[in-house]
This record gives structure tokens, sequence and C-alpha cells, in this order.
């Protein structure tokens, strides 16, 4: 939706541009600080059934 706002002139313009970069910087903080700060082990694989490998 962002994309094809930005597409258009004037303030729709400006509030798709500013959307894609909130959108990025959340996608940054969450995967590379949040990550981080918060890891998890995965399950091995041979205890999963079968259906979810």
């Amino acid at each position: 939706m962002a994309g094809a706002l930005a597409l258009r002139k004037g303030k729709t313009r400006r509030a798709a541009l500013r959307g894609v970069v909130a959108i990025g910087f959340a996608s940054f903080s969450a995967n590379l600080i949040g990550k981080q700060l918060f890891p998890r082990r995965r399950p091995a694989a041979e205890l999963l059934p079968t259906y979810r490998r």
C-alpha cells in the first residue's frame, strides 16, 4: 500500500515514505536488537513430529 501511495505526489507520498521508514526501523530493531537480547533455542529436529519438520 505504501508503495502505491509513494507514486502519488504531495502529502500521500510523504506519508508513504514515513511509513516505509517506520516499518524498516521496526524490522531492523526487532531482528537485530531484539533477537540478541532475547535468544531462544530451537527444538531438536528429531524430537519434532514428522509433519512439522
